[in-house]
């Protein structure tokens, strides 16, 4: 996740990983509280308009840190972790009833995402070479009636583009969150204004007034900035290679292994 930006307010973590919490107490007594120890309860809150909370006890015994492990299996979203510390004159917080420990929230959310590298994640991928190009390939080429691909620019590691996709989890239950499946499923219908007023409109028309030429797009970072600056509004206009495209990001950003596909001769709208 060292790819994503380093921002103020969040950052991109993987599930199945550790992140590293120290605790430092200072002042004129910092001697005193070499007895101090810390509680670790995370509790996940969606400040993405999802109030539900999910708690993940861990307990440590130092008293300067904590490594908290994110289970393999946690529902993707953004979360917050709040700390819970004793200082009791040497009184281990294990052992210091709830009504004496101090609720300490830090200061990045963790937007949590799939981990393709840990073998207890249901979208673990063995060979390195895939996962490089199925979920790190931030460049690529999609194709749209010929055997000459356009380059499109996924821009997986950029700011807006994380905080469009924090943006559409939000719209998903705890039950699609915790579903690679159905998160999928669901996230087609949320790139699709033909579904719940999605992301993108789709035009086989030929008039494309009052929108963007499908052709015109060269990657997908636009098209998610617009979507999230307008407010929600499904953006004008795609067709088949540009969902693929878009959809192959929001993937890859959740950590979710995509490739974008063609095909070149189907029986799609027909009679067949």
């Amino acid at each position: 996740t060292d790819r994503f930006p380093s921002h103020a307010e969040w950052r991109v973590v993987r599930r199945g990983e550790s992140i590293s919490i120290r605790i430092v107490t200072g002042g004129d007594d910092a001697e005193e509280n070499k007895g101090t120890s810390a509680t670790v309860r995370a509790a996940e809150v969606q400040p993405f308009y999802n109030t539900q909370k999910r708690e993940v006890d861990f307990r440590s015994t130092s008293a300067s840190g904590a490594d908290v492990e994110i289970p393999s299996d946690l529902p993707l979203g953004v979360y917050t972790v709040r700390l819970q510390v004793a200082v009791a004159g040497g009184t281990a917080a294990e052992s210091a009833p709830k009504s004496a420990l101090e609720s300490v929230s830090l200061e990045q959310l963790l937007f949590i995402t799939a981990n393709p590298w840990n073998k207890d994640d249901v979208v673990y991928l063995s060979v390195e070479d895939e996962r490089r190009e199925y979920v790190l390939a931030s460049h690529g080429q999609v194709y749209a009636g010929s055997k000459t691909g356009m380059p499109w620019r996924f821009g997986v590691y950029r700011e807006k583009s994380v905080v469009a996709v924090a943006t559409l989890l939000a719209k998903c239950s705890e039950e699609e969150r915790g579903s690679i499946v159905r998160l999928t499923r669901r996230m087609t219908s949320l790139l699709n204004s033909a579904d719940n007023n999605g992301v993108l409109e789709g035009n086989w028309s030929g008039d494309y007034d009052g929108g963007t030429k499908p052709w015109k797009w060269q990657g997908s970072a636009a098209i998610l900035d617009e979507y999230v600056s307008n407010g929600e509004q499904p953006v004008k206009f795609g067709q088949c290679w540009v969902f693929s495209g878009l959809y192959t990001t929001v993937m890859r950003i959740l950590g979710i292994p995509c490739r974008s596909v063609t095909t070149f001769d189907s029986a799609h709208d027909t009679d067949f």
